[in-house]
């Protein structure tokens, strides 16, 4: 099992409009290639008035992991543009030994 991993840290200021987002638009898509999904509160040290997420799914194969990343890639523009430098992310593939 490939496992992908999106780590994102979100100003507080709109992190309740980014939660929204990802509710409704960037997980919905997910779930269309990738399985297991989790997205969930990050608990560790945060620059003031950041807060970070992981947003978790598997898939069975590296070629399926690379269809989802395709995909994301264009949410990641939406993201970009709706929210600048207020919301930064960055992902991992990863296999279970």
């Amino acid at each position: 099992m490939i496992l992908y991993n999106t780590t994102f840290g979100v100003e507080n200021s709109v992190a309740e409009r980014w939660l929204t987002f990802m509710k409704t638009e960037f997980i919905p898509l997910m779930k269309n290639d990738l399985n297991h999904i989790s997205l969930c509160k990050i608990y560790m040290e945060n620059p003031e008035g950041l807060t970070s997420f992981s947003l978790l799914g598997s898939g069975e194969s590296h070629e399926r992991i690379a269809e989802w990343k395709a995909k994301e890639n264009e949410l990641f523009s939406t993201l970009r543009a709706e929210f600048g430098e207020r919301v930064l992310w960055f992902s991992t593939v990863m296999e279970e030994v």
